[in-house]
């Protein structure tokens, strides 16, 4: 409970609604039956909504397997580096698998994930950091509140493992390595029209230019 509500800013409605959607899973796996009723009262106290108790405990019915429908992708309801930022809260160590050139270097969240891979690859256990505590390492910076609704995002709406998240974020890494082409002829346009700033000319040379033979 000390870890999920470190994630979660229990002084709002969204923050709280969070912390008890975190708390959920956590509950459904504790075994006998007077416990997770116990910790279940516990965690909705904590969150203000004492009423929500008995809904922390209860199990969404199983699908037939036979029949049950794949489960649609989100992937159109996100500009494709929003959901990169993302699908690394499923296990942040994912943000090392994403390719940074794949990126748009112009959008916010692109910055944001450059300094979360940074702070990862400089962690000597990156594997055991977790969401809760990505969030507090990333405090202080500029993209924290984009950072946080980014987690936000992961837990109210995504709702995916760590295994289905790879498998989510590997196939928008690949729709972004697509996108790159026309990127790069977005770029070239703006630099013959005389519109492109000095760091999009970097961009440019550094990432295009600089691959042709």
């Amino acid at each position: 409970m000390d870890e999920l509500r470190q994630g979660a800013d229990l002084n709002s409605n969204e923050g709280r609604a969070k912390f008890l959607s975190a708390a959920k899973p956590y509950l459904q796996k504790m075994g006998g039956s007077r416990l997770p009723t116990l910790v279940a009262k516990e965690i909705a106290a904590l969150a203000r909504l004492p009423d929500e108790a008995p809904s922390l405990l209860e199990r969404a019915p199983a699908p037939a397997a036979r029949y049950a429908a794949p489960k649609p992708s989100t992937a159109r309801h996100f500009e494709l580096e929003e959901r990169v930022l993302t699908l690394v809260f499923a296990k942040p160590s994912l943000a090392l698998e994403v390719d940074l050139q794949v990126l748009n270097p112009e959008r916010e969240e692109t910055k944001a994930l450059t300094e979360i891979i940074g702070l990862i690859r400089r962690s000597p256990q990156a594997e055991e950091i977790s969401d809760a505590m990505l969030l507090e390492l990333t405090r202080d910076s500029e993209h924290h509140e984009l950072i946080a609704r980014a987690q936000a995002e992961f837990w109210m709406s995504l709702k995916l493992t760590a295994e289905e998240a790879l498998g989510e974020l590997k196939d928008t890494l690949a729709k972004l390595r697509t996108r790159t082409p026309e990127y790069e002829k977005s770029l070239s346009t703006k630099i013959l029209k005389g519109l492109a700033t000095a760091e999009e000319k970097r961009v440019y040379e550094e990432r295009f230019l600089s691959k042709r033979p």
